[in-house]
C-alpha cells in the first residue's frame, strides 16, 4: 500500500462513514506512512481511544497503531485489521471476506470493556452500487447517482 491519509466520521463526505451518534462529522484520520498505521483524533466530542493490553491511551496527537490494538472512534470499536480493510475498500481494492466489521468478542476481555463504555459491535457493510461501481453504505442510496438498486436486491 502507498502512503496516505483517509478521514473517519458519521458525515457523507469524510472517506470511511460510521454511522453512529457517538461518532463526529469528522472524528479522527487515520494515516499510512512508511509501513506503518497512526491515528488522530480531530477534537471529536466522543475522542478516540486505543486499548493496548490492559493500558488505555486517549489519542490527543499522531498514535502509531500496533497489530493487536483495539481503536475506539466514539464508542464504536475496531480492530487494525478492519480499519485496513475499510481503507482497501474506499480505495477500490477487491475485499473476499465473511467477516462483520468489528471486533470479534473474544478479542475485547473485560477489563479492556470496562475502561470503554460498552456499545455494540459496529456492522459497517459496503457495496458498489449497481448502476455506477460507486462504494457505498449499504444502508443508504448511491450519493453519486442517487441509485438504490442495491437496496432492493440486498433484501
Amino acid at each position: 500500500m502507498k502512503n496516505g491519509s483517509w478521514s473517519v466520521g458519521s458525515s457523507d463526505a469524510v472517506d470511511i462513514t460510521i454511522s453512529a451518534k457517538t461518532v463526529n462529522k469528522e472524528h479522527a484520520v487515520v494515516k499510512y506512512y512508511n509501513e506503518k498505521y497512526y491515528v488522530t483524533d480531530m477534537n471529536s466530542k466522543n475522542k478516540t481511544t486505543i486499548i493496548r493490553g490492559d493500558n488505555k491511551i486517549n489519542v490527543v496527537e499522531l498514535e502509531q497503531l500496533l497489530p493487536n490494538d483495539i481503536i475506539y472512534i466514539g464508542r464504536k470499536k475496531f480492530s487494525l485489521s478492519i480499519l485496513i480493510k475499510l481503507i482497501n475498500e474506499f480505495e477500490g481494492s477487491k475485499i473476499e471476506t465473511d467477516e462483520d466489521y468489528g471486533v470479534d468478542k473474544q478479542d475485547v476481555t473485560p477489563a479492556m470493556e470496562e475502561k470503554v463504555l460498552k456499545d455494540e459491535i459496529p456492522l459497517i457493510r459496503r457495496v458498489r452500487c449497481f448502476d455506477c461501481s460507486t462504494v457505498l453504505n449499504i444502508d443508504y442510496g448511491c450519493y453519486l447517482c442517487g441509485s438504490n438498486k442495491h437496496k432492493e436486491r440486498t433484501k
